[in-house]
């Protein structure tokens, strides 16, 4: 359960700085992220547990 969290903060941060690669804000990115990155968690463990 800590690799998954790690996992996500890590990945939090990555799409954070990739937003603003795109000329978004870190903070924008990072925030979407945390909110989308559980969803998108949720989806694939139905889809593939």
């Amino acid at each position: 359960m800590g690799l998954l969290l790690i996992l996500w903060l890590v990945g939090s941060i990555l799409v954070g700085f990739y937003a603003k690669g795109k000329g978004k804000s870190f903070k924008a990115g990072f925030w979407l992220s945390v909110f989308v990155d559980p969803i998108l968690a949720w989806i694939l463990l139905a889809i593939f547990a």
